[in-house]
């Protein structure tokens, strides 16, 4: 959300003094210009970016509040802490609220986060949640306004309400944990957006009671219908199949789904490696998109890659780091991935136009 922001320069005369009425009125800037996202923050998967924000140096978006769901050992953990790495090398604060108590420093650092500009917060009640998050919000930007900001929780189904905490175990709570999310949400939202912070919420999927196949949705997200309705974008991750090395596991193909998307188009998907060593790790990934593009041909084990000048280039999908050494296939082969899959907007057509306004005539 824009703050601050005048129309005088606009040329929309009656837009301009309508603007300037409700704003004098109000007595504060509630009339402005609709920004788009100006930036976002890799997730470190490429394709998981471009299948966000479908666009060049994609990924989530700030400003807004993104849900990271899905079963256990799926990936939302350390999707969320590439996030925060990513937050690192583009010189903003990155701040990691662990409810589940279960953050490694090794593998965090083996991630390449640098630990010493790490904020790490282990709230113990979903209030104190709400109340760290505009905490962080507001002591960063009074020192430094324009400061990059990203702040994960991992995980929201984890942490309890205080009454929950305090109480015994035969307590009645239920519903008590979603009405404080709602009403965190609805507080801390016109925050985030002001202050163009980059929230993140990792949160389970559970078995629900009474759900199957016939009657209804087996799985759901704790805490309510407030993430779900307050979150720009939601992506659901879940394995797909395990990466081997001989007879050793390594890793996990993961799969990932944007089931909402405010920011472009939704319902799009996408495929990544996991590896336990390191991380996200997709560049072969891209090899597998591109042919079922077409612009990668495959026979066997070999694959081969036509380029611009018509030179062939013949290579195993292992040794793809080493191809995209050379700058030229690199520049060559993002501007595959950008034809693959960035979808244009396009107006609607003038005869469609036409053809609506005879079905549907204006008196």
């Amino acid at each position: 959300m824009a703050k601050n922001k005048n129309l005088i320069d606009d040329n929309n005369g009656d837009a301009i003094e309508l603007a300037s009425i409700i704003n004098k009125e109000l007595k504060y800037n509630s009339a402005h210009d609709l920004e788009s996202v100006e930036d976002f923050i890799s997730t470190g998967s490429l394709l998981l970016d471009y299948a966000i924000a479908n666009k060049k140096q994609g990924g989530i978006p700030c400003g807004r509040l993104t849900e990271i769901i899905g079963q256990e050992s799926s990936g939302k953990s350390l999707l969320a802490l590439q996030i925060l790495k990513n937050t690192q090398l583009k010189g903003g604060v990155a701040v990691l609220l662990d409810t589940e108590h279960a953050a490694s420093r090794d593998f965090i650092e083996r991630l390449g986060l640098d630990l010493k500009k790490l904020v790490y917060i282990e709230p113990e009640t979903l209030e104190d949640v709400f109340g760290t998050i505009e905490l962080v919000i507001k002591k960063v930007k009074e020192k430094k306004p324009d400061k990059l900001v990203t702040i994960v929780l991992d995980s929201l189904a984890a942490v309890p309400p205080k009454a929950e905490l305090e109480g015994d175990m035969e307590q009645n709570t239920i519903g008590l944990g979603a009405r404080i999310v709602s009403k965190g949400l609805r507080k801390i939202c016109e925050l985030v957006g002001k202050e163009n912070i980059t929230l993140v919420f990792c949160n389970q999927m559970k078995m629900q009671v009474g759900g199957n196949s016939f009657l209804g949705p087996q799985w759901t997200t704790p805490y309510g219908m407030a993430p779900k309705y307050h979150a720009s974008v939601r992506v659901k991750v879940s394995k797909s199949t395990e990466l081997k090395e001989g007879d050793d596991i390594v890793g996990l193909l993961t799969k990932a789904k944007v089931i909402k998307n405010k920011v472009a188009p939704p319902l799009r998907t996408c495929e990544f490696n996991i590896y336990f060593d390191r991380g996200i790790d997709d560049v072969e990934n891209w090899i597998d998109l591109l042919k079922k593009k077409g612009f990668v041909q495959s026979g066997g084990a070999w694959n081969s890659l036509k380029m611009p000048d018509g030179e062939e280039k013949k290579f195993q999908k292992k040794n793809i780091k080493e191809m995209l050494k050379d700058e030229k296939v690199r520049d060559y082969i993002t501007k595959l991935l950008d034809d693959a899959l960035i979808i244009p907007f396009t107006n609607v057509p003038e005869e469609l136009l036409t053809e609506a306004e005879e079905l549907n005539p204006i008196s």
